[in-house]
């Protein structure tokens, strides 16, 4: 089953994702990025925790979402449409995928 997360703004500018409609848990007993919430669109704490929160979510492994974050951070999150922004569950596998194949990520790949 594919799930989606959407990423949108209320007229605040604050920043919401949901996973198939529902809030995406912000996550941070993981990591505290940002106590604030959610950002994408560039590089900074909410967007940090936003790919951290959206790993753990899709891998249900903690330990492994930690490892990858910061590459899902910088890589997808980051480059983000500021406004409206989504992913699903295939888009993360290809990106996964990628990254499990790079030698320097064996420790990674011990974990998965």
């Amino acid at each position: 089953m594919i799930s989606y997360y959407t990423g949108s703004r209320r007229k605040n500018g604050d920043a919401h994702m949901f996973v198939d409609g529902e809030p995406l848990p912000l996550r941070l007993d993981l990591q505290r990025h940002s106590p604030d919430g959610f950002e994408w669109g560039y590089m900074g704490s909410g967007p940090a925790q936003t790919a951290l929160a959206i790993l753990a979510h899709h891998l249900k492994n903690d330990a492994l979402a930690v490892e990858l974050h910061q590459h899902y951070h910088h890589e997808v999150v980051a480059r983000a449409a500021r406004q409206l922004w989504s992913t699903n569950t295939n888009e993360i596998d290809v990106w996964l995928g990628k990254q499990l194949a790079r030698p320097d990520h064996l420790e990674i790949r011990r974990m998965s």
